[in-house]
């Protein structure tokens, strides 16, 4: 049976599939707010919790890709803040 790709979502959604992108993206989106530096394996078993994702089941690579998801998230970020700063700087000048 080949699979839609809505069925491949509702199965990666489900935590079914190994350690994918998602549920990677939405542990590292709640450590993103973590004050700490690094990140404790309580830390993280916590996250995943909250996240709905087992910390049981992220492989060596999966870890490997979190660990770098958070600085990548907090780059992002930092760098839609100094759009905004441009843009209302701009929207100054052309008023």
């Amino acid at each position: 049976m080949a699979y839609q790709p809505w069925h491949l979502g509702a199965i990666e959604e489900a935590g079914y599939m190994d350690t994918n992108t998602s549920l990677i993206d939405r542990v590292a989106n709640y450590l993103a707010d973590s004050p700490n530096d690094t990140i404790e394996t309580e830390e993280f078993r916590e996250a995943c919790i909250a996240c709905g994702v087992d910390p049981d089941s992220f492989s060596q690579s999966g870890l490997a890709r979190l660990q770098r998801r958070p600085e990548q998230i907090a780059e992002s970020v930092q760098g839609s803040h100094e759009e905004s700063a441009i843009e209302k700087n701009e929207r100054k000048h052309s008023i």
